[in-house]
């Protein structure tokens, strides 16, 4: 589900209990941590990250739990955070439901998601401070993206990213809007190309 510092956060479902069982791994070490099964964490999917406090020197695990059969946006829900080697999930509020990416991206002490409601609203970035565990929007690009479709989230070159398959753009000052450049476009003509040779190569 996300990766930190050479860490691994990893889970899997088990239908048996209808819960998601999480765990830390080191694949240097092989070392795997179970963490703590919380049963409100259940299906479907729910949205979730890995993150690292340098101030508390502690890394946390955040999901934004969904306890009902089908998903519905745009609704209420609980956001669920255990501070890894504590036993206990805390239940620090809840927050709008949204269509967005699932697995948030870390950098600068925060996790972040790119996230929408339905079309209705225009894209935004969902970041939530790991160490005071407070979220707070960041803009997006000065950008067009298709409300069908949802912008990709990443790290380049030490600076959030945001990208939609065919304009990558960085965030060169963090939380400044007017930081955001973009670094590469590639047109639909060199796109058909590439798949046009991979398909030759096939």
């Amino acid at each position: 589900m996300g990766s930190c510092n050479g860490f691994l956060c990893l889970f899997r479902y088990n239908d048996k209990t209808d819960a998601f069982i999480f765990n830390i791994s080191n694949p240097i070490t092989h070392e795997c941590i179970p963490l703590p099964v919380n049963e409100e964490i259940r299906s479907p999917l729910p949205d979730f990250g890995f993150g690292f406090s340098p101030i508390s020197d502690v890394y946390k695990v955040v999901v934004f739990a969904n306890n009902r059969k089908r998903k519905e946006y745009c609704r209420d829900l609980k956001v669920m955070v255990l501070t890894v080697g504590f036993e206990i999930w805390r239940r620090i509020g809840k927050i709008r439901d949204t269509v967005g990416t699932t697995k948030g991206v870390f950098h600068e002490g925060h996790l972040h998601w790119v996230c929408g409601c339905n079309g209705y609203r225009p894209h935004f970035i969902r970041a939530f401070d790991v160490e005071s565990e407070h979220f707070k929007d960041l803009p997006m690009p000065p950008h067009y993206f298709n409300h069908s479709s949802i912008p990709e989230l990443g790290v380049i070159g030490g600076s959030l990213s945001v990208s939609d398959g065919s304009t990558f753009w960085i965030m060169k000052e963090y939380g400044v809007k007017a930081s955001w450049t973009k670094v590469l476009e590639i047109g639909y003509d060199t796109i058909d190309s590439i798949i046009g040779n991979l398909y030759k190569q096939c």
